[in-house]
């Protein structure tokens, strides 16, 4: 039997934590990262780097063929 999880939240909630935690990261699509792929950090009105929303049509195009493209594959098994 194959799992899909999907984790949802506010930012600094503790979702990148526990997939790091638990030792997912490789079996993680991430809009975040796809987002930084598309383009670089921006700079925000309080002089800090944000992750622009701005090619999220994209991005998440992108992520569910990923998605969908992973799970025809099967993908490997963990225990």
């Amino acid at each position: 039997m194959r799992t899909l999880v999907l984790l949802r939240g506010c930012p600094g909630t503790g979702k990148s934590t526990w997939i790091r935690d638990h030792q997912l990261n490789q079996y993680t699509l991430s809009a975040d990262q796809l987002r930084l792929i598309h383009q670089s950090p921006v700079l925000n009105l309080e002089g800090k780097y944000d992750i622009s929303q701005k090619n999220d049509g994209k991005v998440w195009k992108l992520l569910f063929t990923l998605l969908e493209e992973r799970m025809e594959r099967g993908g490997i098994h963990r225990c």
